[in-house]
């Protein structure tokens, strides 16, 4: 695979087709592997962009935690699309993935044509529960302890539809869970899922939001509802779909009904 280098930092990426660019940003522990199942039937039209996170996949885990942020992420995905020339780009983020493209639409609307957001949200609701989970999935990782960690994201809610729906993609959730780097996940737990903000802060924001956006959301995502709704209601031309029996990985739970909404959503924005 192509590795480019952005901000000092080797980011791990590929880039398939021709036509006009949409970009694809994976969610926490996941990988540009993640779309296979969206980039086949894209490349005939769109020319189709994914990459490794910093901290992820192929991509470097730099040392010095000061390197993880969500606004770093953000210029990142930016980075790269300089780097490959790209004037202007459909995006499409899942989870903090989804975190990432919001933000990029928000800070730079000039080069986003169209925001595809998916299962984004976790940890906007005023509790602790999932700083406190997170603090402590940080802790094992600062141990090197994968094992560990492997088990208790098999055992959460973020996997168990997918766990349910495709049985088959289970052991590739654990390889991949075992074959990451503890130190770029812990990083990326402190600097930027515990310290981003809110969905539900960024109202004024959203309002001002002139990129067309998609947001989807599995009905069994229950931290991610509420955000989504609040995403539709302040975003002026969005659309939400919120998909029956499924849960937060949307695209590789159902991959034919999120492929047909992708399809459909850039048919129109893109021209």
């Amino acid at each position: 695979m192509p590795v480019t280098k952005i901000m000092d930092v080797k980011i791990n990426y590929e880039d398939e087709g021709e036509g006009y660019p949409i970009l694809f940003i994976h969610g926490f522990t996941r990988c540009l592997q993640d779309w296979d199942e969206q980039v086949p039937i894209l490349t005939d039209k769109y020319r189709v962009v994914r990459y490794d996170c910093r901290g992820h996949g192929g991509s470097e885990s730099p040392d010095d935690p000061s390197q993880y942020s969500q606004e770093i992420l953000v210029d990142e995905a930016l980075g790269l699309i300089d780097n490959l020339g790209l004037n202007k780009t459909n995006v499409c983020g899942l989870s903090m993935g989804g975190n990432v493209a919001l933000n990029l639409a928000i800070n730079h609307p000039d080069r986003v044509n169209g925001a595809i957001i998916v299962s984004t949200g976790s940890g906007s609701e005023p509790d602790d529960s999932f700083i406190k989970t997170f603090k402590n999935l940080a802790g094992i990782l600062d141990k090197g302890d994968l094992e560990t960690f492997t088990g208790a994201m098999m055992a959460s809610t973020l996997a168990s539809t997918l766990i349910k729906l495709r049985p088959d993609h289970t052991e590739l959730m654990k390889e991949r869970l075992m074959s990451s780097n503890p130190k770029g996940l812990a990083h990326t737990i402190r600097g930027v899922l515990l310290k981003r903000n809110s969905i539900l802060d960024l109202g004024d924001k959203l309002k001002k939001l002139d990129v067309p956006s998609l947001i989807l959301v599995g009905e069994s995502d229950a931290p991610c509802l509420r955000p989504a709704d609040f995403m539709k209601q302040h975003i002026p031309n969005s659309r939400l779909i919120v998909m029956p029996e499924t849960g937060h990985v949307v695209n590789l739970e159902r991959p034919d009904d999120f492929n047909r909404e992708m399809i459909s959503f850039l048919n129109e924005v893109t021209v």
